[in-house]
This record gives structure tokens, sequence and C-alpha cells, in this order.
């Protein structure tokens, strides 16, 4: 089907394969080291600046963060480094923005 076709050529282009997906604690070992990685950048500043410079600091490291795996993915992608870098910066704003407003309204019911 056509999907499929279009579904098996991203994937080529991508480079994503059968074999890259069939190794499931190599890929879950590999996303540990990222997550941890990435959560590095909005938690250390509230270890080491106070509570006020933490959290905008929080922020822009995490979006500078952000901003250079869109940049990274834009290699593989081939599409343009800067809407790639803006994609992933914009898409992990409204989840950090989503996030808070779940907390916040959680807060109100407790």
């Amino acid at each position: 089907s056509r999907s499929s076709f279009i579904t098996n050529y991203i994937q080529k282009q991508v480079g994503i394969t059968k074999d890259r997906l069939e190794h499931p604690l190599s890929n879950a070992v590999t996303m540990f080291f990222s997550f941890m990685a990435g959560s590095l950048f909005p938690v250390i500043p509230f270890i080491v600046l106070s509570k006020s410079l933490a959290a905008i600091t929080a922020v822009i490291l995490t979006m500078l963060a952000l901003f250079s795996v869109g940049v990274a993915k834009a290699h593989y992608t081939k599409r343009s480094w800067f809407k790639s870098g803006l994609e992933i910066a914009v898409v992990g704003l409204g989840a950090g923005i989503v996030g808070y407003l779940i907390g916040h309204l959680v807060s109100l019911l407790v």
C-alpha cells in the first residue's frame, strides 16, 4: 500500500532498520543515558544557584540543549538546521508549559 511504501522510504532515509530495532537492551541503555544527560540541563541550576536565578537559567539551558538536539537531528533528516532546531525547542517548550500547568492544577486540588 501507499502508506507502507512511504514508511519504508522514510525509514531508509533516516537509517532506521530492523537490525537497529532488534537490540532492546542496547536501546534501553541508550535511552537511559540520553534521559539522564537531558535531565541535567533543567536540574543542575537548582543545585548550584539561587531559586529565582536557577529557574531562568534552567529554562535557557534547556532551550539551548533542545535546539542543539534539533540541529543534530537535521544532520540525519537532511532538513534545515535552523527549522529543525526551532521545531524541537518549540515542542519541548510546549511540553514544559503543559507539564507546569498540569502540576499547577493538581496543586490546587490537593
